[in-house]
């Protein structure tokens, strides 16, 4: 079998990818998985940092529609067409037998190739509420598959297959003890995981950042922050009890996940049966109507209660 899967924009597409592809290695070991990334997405790091085995690895041009300005546009238009003529090609070349997408524009390029070459198209929705891009690759599916039912209000002419949330197996292996010496913590201290995503969420890190002289003084904890434009320049050295870690999400997710009893995230890191299954520590959800002020306060009580 030939699957040719495709993932892009953010780890929200990406890694439920991974995690579909690593369990068909398993079931399907002599399987021929040819992935398709963009020209610089943040797919290029992690396909290749994953713990998964691609027999061919290509990239093609795409670029966003949405939300950006009009002169962006209409370069991304660009890309996609030129992206489009080098699916094509690709689809000549290696004839798959299936074609898998989870989001990111570089999908789009691929799915009007799968149509022309009529190779079925499956893929799957992480969120309840679709984005853009997969909203327009739903037209091109054939499968439709999501982490919830509700999704299919979205999708009101064709089925939807509710799946769950894919987990990579390196998560679910992970333990406490290689966390903490991963990053060299104190077990004895209390220390507060602040993730934003894999490419970080200014909102949270805008939110967090003031009320972290204020916390340390009251509760010992330490802060770890992951990656985010900006909080670079703002990792500086702190006092013994209180040392923010910076760290890029992208191949440090699986072993910080596991060492810190409170979290603080965005709400859909629960995507996964309400949260994910290694959870079973207390999860600070942030929304972003919290303003700064009310952040520290709202942080000690959770990391102070039960």
């Amino acid at each position: 079998m030939k699957l040719l899967v495709s993932a892009g924009g953010t780890g929200g597409g990406i890694y439920p990818a991974l995690a579909v592809v690593a369990t068909l290695r398993t079931i399907e070991p002599d399987a021929f998985l040819h992935f398709v990334g963009s020209q610089d997405g943040l797919e290029n790091d992690l396909i290749h940092a994953a713990q998964v085995r691609f027999n061919r690895y290509d990239r093609v041009q795409a670029g966003p529609l949405h939300g950006v300005s009009p002169l962006r546009a209409a370069s991304s238009l660009l890309k996609l067409m030129v992206g489009t003529l080098q699916a094509l090609q690709l689809f000549a070349r290696q004839r798959p037998d299936a074609v898998f997408l989870t989001g990111g524009w570089v999908g789009l390029p691929v799915a009007l190739a799968a149509q022309v070459y009529r190779v079925p198209v499956a893929i799957f929705v992480p969120d309840i509420e679709p984005g853009l891009t997969l909203k327009v690759l739903g037209r091109f599916a054939r499968l439709i598959t999501a982490t919830t039912a509700d999704t299919q209000a979205f999708f009101p002419n064709k089925p939807v297959l509710e799946t769950g949330y894919p987990l990579r197996p390196e998560l679910m292996r992970a333990t406490r003890e290689e966390g903490q010496a991963a990053f060299a913590l104190d077990p004895e201290l209390p220390t507060l995981l602040v993730f934003g995503g894999s490419r970080g969420a200014r909102s949270i890190n805008q939110a967090v950042w003031p009320a972290w002289g204020t916390c340390w003084r009251k509760t010992r904890c330490r802060w770890c922050m992951f990656r985010a434009s900006w909080i670079g320049k703002r990792c500086r050295p702190g006092t013994p009890a209180c040392r923010p870690i910076c760290r890029c999400a992208t191949t440090s997710t699986p072993t910080c996940t596991t060492w810190a009893p409170p979290w603080l995230r965005r709400t859909w890191c629960c995507a996964a049966l309400g949260r994910p299954p290694w959870a079973s520590y207390r999860i600070f959800t942030y929304r972003p109507s919290w303003c700064p002020i009310r952040m520290p306060g709202a942080i000690r009580r959770s990391m102070q209660s039960g």
